[in-house]
């Protein structure tokens, strides 16, 4: 039997043009949490830029302007009022750390396990020291560089896609057949207002539970109380792992103070948590996606592996996101199924 020749060079030249936007997937792969990033400010500024729009009736590009500027202004004071105080106690938490590393390695050795972790830690923090401290000062000073241009690229993506948000969407739906595009417009508002109720669900949980920490330990007598409130109200947005990774810095500082004072920042830390979850959770996220804890564990650790710190911390609204597609596509649309379930 003979070889069909332009068939078979048309299916090699598919398979060229997968393997070619495969490979370039990879290449681009860390920029892709970025661009979710950019599209999460930029739903949250878009949805603020037309509330204000329809209370104010001034030009969409006006509106986003001053959410724009009101953000910024908002920022700008509190690193002028508080600014110089976070300064202050995150050189104190570096300072106070070391000694609850101290106490923890003094711990440790009482036990009887405790010594062979201990030479353990210190064998690959050696290990670690062998290197070129000039290159891991120049290192350093490349990781902020790299995330302060993280944060730049973020903040104007959002800008630009929240200017114009329908030129983005009427381009995704013009990759759909036009007989499905009103279907997939349905889909994507659905994506649009379940994601944007979780995002505000979860920025009130972080100011909730950054602050009442942040009072637990200036109660308690814990140093950096301030930074200590902000780094927990930042880790929230981390589920599940997030308050655990902030607990951590908590009861280092805490270690040099007694046992008495580490239980008190223990206690706070559950009675914090069992509030949060059993009153605060369930009220601001009860218009966006009930997202099973399974589901958000793992999928935390996987975009961890993949994407590093950027996949951490924006690994569940992206599991958010599709699974309101799973749901809007294929339950309703291709199993029929539309009742209740956990992405309503």
């Amino acid at each position: 039997m003979g070889v069909d020749t332009g068939e078979f060079v048309r299916r090699l030249l598919i398979l060229s043009v997968f393997l070619l936007l495969g490979a370039a997937l990879y290449r681009i792969s860390g920029l892709l949490p970025i661009l979710f990033a950019s599209v999460m400010f930029a739903l949250i500024f878009s949805s603020a830029a037309s509330a204000l729009k329809a209370r104010l009736h001034v030009p969409r590009p006006l509106a986003l302007a001053l959410v724009v500027l009101a953000l910024l202004a908002v920022l700008s004071a509190l690193a002028f009022l508080f600014g110089q105080r976070i300064g202050a106690q995150i050189q104190q938490l570096t300072t106070v750390m070391p000694s609850g590393f101290d106490r923890l390695r003094g711990a440790l050795s009482a036990t009887s396990w405790g010594p062979k972790l201990i030479d353990e830690l210190r064998g690959a923090n050696l290990t670690a020291a062998g290197g070129n401290i000039v290159s891991r000062a120049v290192g350093a000073v490349g990781s902020v560089v790299s995330v302060v241009s993280d944060i730049v690229l973020i903040f104007f993506g959002a800008v630009y896609l929240a200017a114009q948000p329908d030129l983005y969407i009427r381009g995704l739906l013009k990759l759909l057949p036009p007989r499905i595009r009103p279907r997939g417009a349905e889909v994507l508002d659905a994506i649009r207002r379940k994601l944007l109720h979780w995002l505000l669900g979860q920025f009130i949980s972080m100011i909730a539970v950054g602050t009442a920490f942040g009072v637990a330990l200036t109660v308690i007598g814990v140093p950096s109380s301030i930074v200590l409130g902000l780094i927990a109200a930042l880790l929230e947005f981390i589920p599940m792992i997030g308050p655990l990774l902030a607990a951590v810095p908590a009861l280092l500082v805490a270690l040099p103070q007694g046992g008495g004072t580490v239980l008190s920042v223990v206690v706070a830390f559950l009675c914090i948590q069992q509030i949060e979850s059993n009153l605060l959770v369930p009220y601001v996220q009860k218009r966006a996606v009930e997202l099973p804890p399974v589901v958000a564990l793992f999928s935390t650790v996987i975009f961890g592996l993949f994407f590093g710190v950027m996949g951490l911390i924006f690994a569940v609204p992206l599991v958010v996101m599709l699974m309101i597609a799973v749901q809007e596509i294929y339950v309703h649309d291709i199993l029929g199924d539309h009742g209740r379930s956990a992405a309503t």
